[in-house]
This record gives C-alpha cells, structure tokens and sequence, in this order.
C-alpha cells in the first residue's frame, strides 16, 4: 500500500495558511506546527498528521531553556525556512514510506509525525 498527500500542508496555527503563503518574522530562529492529510493511494479517506519545521537556533534556545534536557518528536529540522524544500521532504517521507495495509502504515509514519488519533 501506498500513501498520498492530499490536498497542501497547512499551518494550523495560522488561520490554516500554506507553506507557500507563509514567511517566519524571524527567519533565523522559528519552528511552526504543520498539518498535512495523508490517504491510501487509489482509496477513499484520509487522516491528519502533524509534526512542527524548527531551525538549529529555534532548538537551541529551547535546550537553553531546559537546561535538563529535552525530548523530541514530531519534529522536522531544517537549515532555513524554504516552503518548497519542506514540501519535497514531506512528500519523500509519504512516499517512501509503504505497507501492507492503512494501520501499518499509520504505525510506521508516526514514528515521525504525529496521528491525529494518536494519544
């Protein structure tokens, strides 16, 4: 089984704007929450899933913060801010990413990004 994004990444934290339609205030440290619709290839429905795009700085500020450490999930890590970079990566992960069936492709994505049905 194969997967498809449908539809764009949005940003759900901002009025569900695009990538495309989105620049951070501060380029050089930002992390915003992305939400993408994943379905079956050739299938009908799909689920949401989330994860957050931060930069080096937006971390390490927050492991300054929390001198004890931090632990991390759902996160995409990128050099700079390029809606058409985080795109294609996302589009790798969905479809690089195959099964034999829709729960055991939900059990191998979120070990990246986070299920809307997870927790």
């Amino acid at each position: 089984m194969q997967a498809k994004i449908i539809g764009e990444p949005v940003l759900p934290e901002l009025s569900f704007k695009t990538l495309d339609d989105y620049y951070p205030e501060n380029p050089e440290c930002f992390c915003l929450t992305v939400e993408i619709t994943i379905g079956a290839k050739g299938k009908e429905g799909a689920d949401n899933f989330m994860f957050d795009v931060c930069n080096a700085e937006w971390l390490g500020q927050l492991a300054e913060k929390n001198k004890k450490g931090v632990y991390l999930k759902n996160i995409m890590l990128v050099h700079e801010y390029d809606a058409l970079k985080i795109k294609n990566r996302i589009n790798e992960l969905v479809s690089s990413t195959s099964a034999t069936c829709w729960k055991q492709y939900v059990a191998k994505i979120t070990k990246w990004i986070k299920w809307e049905f997870e927790n």
